[in-house]
């Protein structure tokens, strides 16, 4: 026990008011609080409308692993409807741009120069933001590693579900390009 009297209730301090001349923080019992939003806020649904019928394939395709991590709940849908939409352009700008040189060779007064190609150069920026909404998803391992650790010690929070095993007993599919186990009899590095 710490030595001296016994703190106060939030409550308490509220009632008494600040007796000093220093501005204080808002106190809050956390039988006061307001209650928590649930954090499974209950199943992401289909796309949004604002997504083309292309963009809402992609939805369709990438939303339900999320989902079944729970990463992404119903009111991250309009901010992942946004990744989705970035996500089609990138791929679509990819495939256009596949054939086309990344660096041109241009000819000004000062003499011969090489820039990017503007495909590229949009291809980079696409490229950023789609890294910057993958890191709010979750959707690279560290960043995914450090939000569930975030939820694991949110108020209420509930470690997410390991994957359904078969009914019949059997065993889950095996990944075929997974990294792990990669390394598994090989030959020693010398």
């Amino acid at each position: 026990m710490k030595p001296g009297p016994k703190p106060k209730t939030a409550v308490e301090r509220r009632a008494t008011g600040n007796t000093g001349h220093r501005k204080k923080a808002l106190l809050v019992d956390p039988v006061d609080a307001p209650p928590l939003i649930p954090l499974d806020a209950g199943p992401i649904g289909d796309a949004p409308d604002f997504l083309s019928a292309k963009q809402a394939a992609l939805w369709r395709k990438v939303a339900p692993t999320l989902q079944t991590l729970r990463l992404l709940q119903a009111p991250d849908s309009l901010a992942f409807g946004r990744y989705i939409g970035w996500l089609l352009r990138f791929i679509e700008l990819e495939k256009a741009n596949r054939r086309t040189k990344t660096v041109e060779k241009t000819a000004a007064k000062a003499g011969k120069m090489d820039r990017l190609d503007k495909g590229f150069q949009a291809l980079l920026m696409i490229d950023k933001r789609l890294q910057e909404y993958e890191d709010r998803f979750g959707m690279n391992p560290r960043e995914r590693q450090a939000l569930m650790a975030r939820l694991a010690g949110a108020p209420g929070a509930q470690p997410p579900a390991p994957p359904e095993r078969p009914k019949d007993g059997a065993e889950l599919p095996r990944v075929e390009n997974s990294p792990i186990g990669g390394l598994r009899g090989t030959a020693r590095l010398q």
